[in-house]
């Protein structure tokens, strides 16, 4: 007799743990969580925990006094204690939210890959599960382009970077998208010298024209290199492990080399050993779920949440839209505003919101992103870097207590509903 379930959510990451967050406090009844892969998915595994933690440590490495001409300060680079750091710290936060989710919550865990039998039934390593409603949240994995001779080429991608205990004297970056360019300027500020080769005429081509002027202009003062309008041709292996890589640049053939090559091309999502047409769930052309403004997929019983479905552009505007949504969603109402957009980069240009052409000039009052890493897990991040946490916000008064400025809202009409973006003002007591 199969087990019964109010809720199965397949996947752990960002989306999964909110959805399932969410469902616990709503009064949700008997839940399991299905998971093949490590506990919490690519955000705190191989995406914003780690790659920020990289971000925080290569900044001071880079930059040690900030233009501060009375400061000598000097600074000696230890990849193998860098990256044994960056694993306990994945350790610690694998455990603090096992610690919540399984124990606190009481929700089930269950190891092994997920395959639907039927609408309602669902295979999960020989076991047989049941229930009345699924979240999918199976995330994405990178997505490797059909290049010539790539195949016969050793490369990495964001799961390899992370891991890397030697810098590489030199590496080629393929993609100039957020993914692109938080790693090209990872490895840089670590001491790699990086070449960036992006196929659109400008990087980050979903920002305005301007921020991407601003953000290539800002990449080159480190000394990265920014090849835009480049068409891939094909990638061959050299003398002494080095790679090349030959491209059409603005029409013109040239030729690149270096001792890695990292691509950044883009994600996949990870639908295919699911069996999807057994519960009648229909996905698009690439794999990635059809859903509606409610995430709910053509199977009136199942949702789909996070970068697996069509609508999430890329790791981590599809969650930050999520964490809303789900918590809307249940409660009957469709949440229509775009997610907060990801702090990607240590720039001031990082992470803006797009560009409004694109989103038809109704820009949304998306408020500060956290990084998600508690500061007092970055040894020496740089305070400047990161905002204050939201409730002290509200308080007027910053991290140490003290006070500051109370801000008073001039429009309070909710931005979910179509409103205005709130205005503040300083407020005098």
């Amino acid at each position: 007799m199969p087990d019964g379930y109010d809720l199965v959510i397949i996947g752990t990451g960002a989306a999964g743990t909110s959805a399932a967050t969410r469902a616990h406090h709503l009064g949700a009844g008997r839940m399991v969580m299905v998971e093949q892969g490590p506990l919490w998915g690519t955000c705190v595994n191989n995406g914003c925990i780690p790659s920020k933690f990289l971000l925080a440590v290569g900044e001071i490495h880079r930059y040690r006094n900030y233009g501060h001409a009375g400061l000598r300060v000097g600074s000696s680079l230890d990849m193998h204690e860098v990256i044994r750091e960056k694993r306990d710290l994945i350790l610690r936060l694998r455990e603090r939210k096992a610690r919540r989710i399984f124990g606190e919550f009481g929700i089930e865990l269950m190891e092994g890959a997920a395959r639907f039998l039927t609408p309602h039934t669902l295979d999960v390593g020989g076991r047989t599960l049941s229930a009345r409603r699924f979240i999918i949240a199976t995330g994405s994995s990178p997505l490797v382009p059909a290049v010539d001779g790539l195949s016969g080429v050793p490369f990495l991608t964001s799961l390899g970077a992370l891991e890397l205990e030697e810098v590489p004297e030199s590496v080629i970056v393929l993609g100039g998208r957020s993914l692109g360019l938080e790693f090209a300027q990872i490895l840089a500020h670590l001491g790699s010298q990086v070449t960036l080769l992006q196929r659109s005429p400008r990087i980050i081509p979903g920002e305005e024209p301007e921020i991407s002027a601003a953000m290539e202009d800002a990449l080159a003062g480190e000394g990265i290199a920014v090849h835009t309008g480049a068409e891939l041709v094909r990638v061959r292996n050299e003398e002494a492990g080095a790679v090349s890589v030959t491209a059409r640049v603005k029409g013109k053939g040239e030729k690149f080399a270096a001792a890695r090559l990292l691509l950044a091309t883009g994600r996949a999502p990870n639908t295919g050993e699911l069996d999807l047409a057994a519960c009648g769930v229909a996905v698009d052309r690439k794999g990635a779920i059809i859903v509606d403004d409610t995430m709910q997929t053509s199977a009136p019983h199942i949702w789909a949440a996070g970068d697996r479905r069509a609508d999430a552009r890329a790791p981590g505007r599809g969650r930050g839209c999520d964490r809303g949504r789900e918590r809307d969603n249940r409660e009957g109402e469709a949440d229509r505003h775009e997610g907060p957009p990801p702090r990607d980069l240590h720039l001031p240009a990082g992470g803006l919101g797009g560009d409004d052409r694109e989103q038809g000039k109704n820009l949304r009052n998306r408020g500060d992103v956290p990084v998600g890493i508690p500061r007092r897990d970055i040894p020496g991040a740089h305070d400047r870097r990161f905002p204050r946490p939201r409730e002290n916000r509200r308080r007027g008064r910053d991290r140490d207590g003290a006070r500051g400025p109370r801000l008073r809202p001039a429009r309070r009409r909710d931005h979910r509903r179509g409103g205005a973006c709130r205005e503040a003002r300083p407020h005098r007591a």
